[in-house]
């Protein structure tokens, strides 16, 4: 799993107005929520991971086990 860094926005601030260039460049547009910090997106994208990678045993198992 690669989450793109929207993805991540979201996930540490859902609903918040923003674009970005290049999965890099972040132009932030929300007035209501604060620009998550680099040392924060960075945490958020190491617990993606973790909770995707946590999961791969429920998604070997259901490609094995298909209903």
């Amino acid at each position: 799993m690669n989450k793109n860094l929207a993805d991540i926005l979201l996930s540490l601030r859902p609903g918040a107005k923003f674009v970005t260039r290049g999965n890099v460049d972040i132009e932030w547009f929300d007035d209501e929520q604060t620009q998550p910090t680099q040392a924060e997106i960075d945490a958020e994208r190491v617990r993606l991971q973790a909770e995707y990678d946590s999961q791969a045993y429920a998604r070997n198992r259901q490609a094995e086990y298909p209903s």
